[in-house]
């Protein structure tokens, strides 16, 4: 039963980082579990976890609403996550060890390699956009702190929403996985400032992206 409530869960998410539902839009439990082939209890499991990610609200007798990110609540959310990856950042920069960052290197340079021309369809830009916010999961997981990691993914978890009407742009994620290797280099030769620095103009890239003052 567990991994039937955890499945439901990660569908519905995977549904909603793809746009298959809009911010602000209403629906009603029963058309959730239909959407994704469920029975109601482990429906009714999920929502109320991504009620308490902040993805949707449940309202009694109108229904469940997507959630909508306006600018200031996006930049809160951005300024939030700017202080937990700079800090990830610059110990994972001091102290990973190089087999674990040669085995990010690879799982991205494979990413980028799967990018076929012309630019492909939702599954693998899916895909390619879970695999940018998993690197930034590795670096915020290496602090260790149980804590810092749970708020980091609920905080990503808001960002990835308001972000996912850019998901079909390829050219955008191409960028960032290949972001993602500068980062490494730096990291790989211990040279924290300089990881910090190309993270912070990543990150303030994607804010930009998610407030539509660009569009790559």
């Amino acid at each position: 039963m567990q991994v039937l409530r955890d499945g439901a869960y990660r569908l519905f998410k995977r549904r909603l980082m793809a746009g298959d539902l809009k911010p602000g839009q209403f629906v009603t439990q029963k058309e959730l579990a239909e959407m994704i082939g469920v029975s109601m209890n482990p429906a009714r499991e999920a929502i109320q976890r991504l009620q308490f990610e902040g993805l949707l609200q449940v309202y009694p007798k109108r229904g469940i609403q997507i959630a909508v990110a306006d600018p200031k609540s996006i930049n809160d959310a951005y300024d939030f996550r700017l202080l937990l990856e700079t800090q990830a950042m610059r110990r994972f920069a001091e102290r990973a060890p190089v087999e674990l960052i040669d085995k990010i290197a690879k799982t991205t340079n494979a990413f980028i390699r799967s990018f076929p021309s012309p630019p492909p369809g939702g599954d693998i830009l899916l895909d390619a956009a879970e695999e940018d916010w998993n690197f930034h999961e590795e670096i915020i997981d290496f602090l260790d702190n149980q804590l810092i990691s749970e708020q980091f993914r609920m905080n990503s978890a808001r960002l990835r929403l308001c972000e996912r009407n850019n998901l079909q742009s390829r050219e955008r994620l191409a960028v960032a996985l290949e972001e993602h290797l500068e980062l490494l280099d730096a990291c790989a030769k211990h040279q924290a400032t300089a990881a910090i620095k190309l993270l912070s103009r990543h990150i303030e890239k994607s804010r930009a992206i998610a407030l539509g003052t660009r569009s790559s």
